[in-house]
């Protein structure tokens, strides 16, 4: 039956935009002598996986276990349609347009446990009402002395990229997958054409704050600065100069007590470690 994607919700995942799969196949086909100026195919294992996308500060973020994943196509009464099943959450992209002022928002990718299946029953629906709030407030501070928080200068748009690798196996034909430890990459954009601030130059580790509302930010412990990308002069259009920055997060760091970081959310919980 032909249908919108108006109902579209993840049970347990607010602000949902939207969701979908992907069926992939591993088959192949071959050559050979009994198979003369033809090939053959054989049958391949089944590999599902998805995207859910949404709004606000708090993405669907990569865990260690799997996530009963309940994702509504329809919820039109006596229409009722969704497809249910474990999942791992892999990666999850948090973006704050700060230069356009749009709405927080975000996208994770997941790999599916054996297969998604369809179910009729029950209508599940997303009973929160928090709105995304703008990007417009969007900021990132670096700890550039001890309790010192720097703004980064002339900042136009923030995404993190929360990470957990995943390494897959197969079973009666079909795909399964462990996920491994937690990566974290910073990325940031300015339009400053001084490339040597000190306080993000490649191999500078620092904790960093990254502000989704005025008050409200993740808290970092630490990030260590890699790279400094696209520094572009141009006279087409007046074009202001800038770069981008990128960091990754690491768990450890030289000369520090306690040894072992934090990540901290806006909620004043903690994705990773506890509170110093």
């Amino acid at each position: 039956m032909k249908r919108t994607g108006k109902y579209a919700y993840v049970d347990g995942v607010p602000c949902t935009v939207s969701w979908g799969f992907t069926q992939a196949n591993s088959m192949s086909r071959y050559s050979a002598s009994c198979s003369p100026d033809g090939t053959v195919a054989v049958e391949g294992n089944i590999d599902q996986t998805g995207t859910i996308s949404g709004m606000g500060w708090l993405p669907f973020l990569p865990q260690e276990d799997d996530f009963a994943f309940i994702g509504v196509a329809s919820a039109k009464a006596a229409e009722i349609i969704n497809y249910e099943g474990d999942i791992k959450v892999i990666e999850s992209t948090l973006n704050i347009p700060v230069a356009a002022g749009g709405p927080i928002t975000w996208t994770s990718t997941f790999g599916v446990q054996g297969r998604l299946t369809k179910t009729t029953t029950p209508a599940y629906v997303d009973d929160t009402r928090d709105p995304a709030p703008s990007a417009k407030n969007g900021l990132v501070k670096i700890e550039t002395a001890p309790a010192v928080w720097t703004p980064v200068e002339f900042l136009q748009n923030i995404s993190i990229t929360f990470r957990r690798p995943a390494n897959t196996l197969v079973e009666a034909g079909e795909t399964f997958r462990e996920t491994g430890n937690l990566e974290v990459d910073l990325n940031f954009e300015v339009k400053n054409d001084d490339f040597e601030v000190a306080m993000y130059q490649s191999n500078v580790i620092a904790r960093v704050r990254v502000f989704v509302t005025a008050t409200l930010f993740y808290e970092f412990d630490a990030f260590v600065f890699k790279d400094k990308t696209n520094y572009t002069v141009t006279r087409v259009g007046g074009e202001l100069i800038g770069y981008t920055v990128n960091a990754f997060w690491t768990a450890l760091r030289a000369q520090v007590t306690p040894v072992l970081g934090y990540i901290k959310k806006p909620d004043d919980t903690y994705l990773y470690g506890v509170a110093p």
